[in-house]
């Protein structure tokens, strides 16, 4: 009989993830898949949602291994348990899917980081059905977007299906400059002038063109921010 801890190694495996990625999907650091594939630990109550959703089963199947109910089973469930395999198994996947990005390289949160592109690396994620295959992950250095909850060593999503017309601060932008040199900011228009803003008050705006760097282009907004576990 499969045991919890083989069935959470069989389902990752079927899914093509490493530990460190299911990890970071479950938001927990990697000794956790460790110790519950390889050391007969039980996960929390806390975790469980998660774990369950980032291997595409319901809690229910996961803990016990069953699939979906069948017919003659339904048939013998009670009003309130037909309600909890309905709820169970509507958390599991609710619109979301495991999806592979590119890790393009290094992004500074702070004073322009010259380019770096890792070519072979890739970043296992959640993102909603239908999500643009063209997005990219970056990964954060620097701190001038901590007032965002961005911090060095993250993993930002871009999305770089964005309409330049539509440009606001509300959003923030990976921007690159001169074409070598790659930051994030938020953008704002003041009177013919677009600035790059910081959400750290320590980090000055400056202006997307200037004598420093006189060609600019928008790589694309910030879809999903990952907390990076080495």
């Amino acid at each position: 009989m499969e045991t919890l801890a083989e069935r959470i190694r069989r389902l990752r495996g079927a899914l093509n993830l490493r530990p460190a990625e299911l990890a970071r999907l479950v938001g927990v650091p990697p000794q956790y898949i460790d110790n519950w594939e390889n050391r007969s630990h039980r996960p929390s109550a806390r975790y469980l949602p998660n774990l369950a959703q980032a291997l595409g089963v319901s809690e229910r199947e996961l803990l016990t291994g069953r699939r979906s109910t069948t017919g003659h089973r339904l048939r013998e469930l009670t009003l309130a348990e037909l309600l909890e395999e309905a709820e169970q198994a509507a958390a599991a996947l609710p619109g979301y899917q495991v999806q592979r990005f590119p890790l393009a390289g290094e992004i500074a949160a702070g004073t322009p980081l010259e380019a770096e592109l890792l070519e072979a690396e890739s970043i296992a994620t959640h993102v909603p059905r239908g999500t643009p295959e063209n997005c990219f992950f970056l990964r954060v250095r620097g701190d001038s977007m901590t007032g965002d909850g961005i911090l060095s060593g993250d993993l930002v999503l871009i999305d770089p299906n964005f309409d330049p017309e539509k440009l606001n601060e509300h959003d923030i932008y990976a921007v690159l400059l001169d074409e070598t040199e790659v930051t994030l900011k938020r953008l704002r228009r003041v009177d013919d002038v677009v600035w790059m803003v910081a959400s750290n008050p320590r980090v000055p705006p400056v202006p997307l063109r200037s004598d420093d760097h006189d060609q600019a282009r928008v790589l694309g907004s910030v879809a999903k921010l990952e907390r990076y576990y080495p």
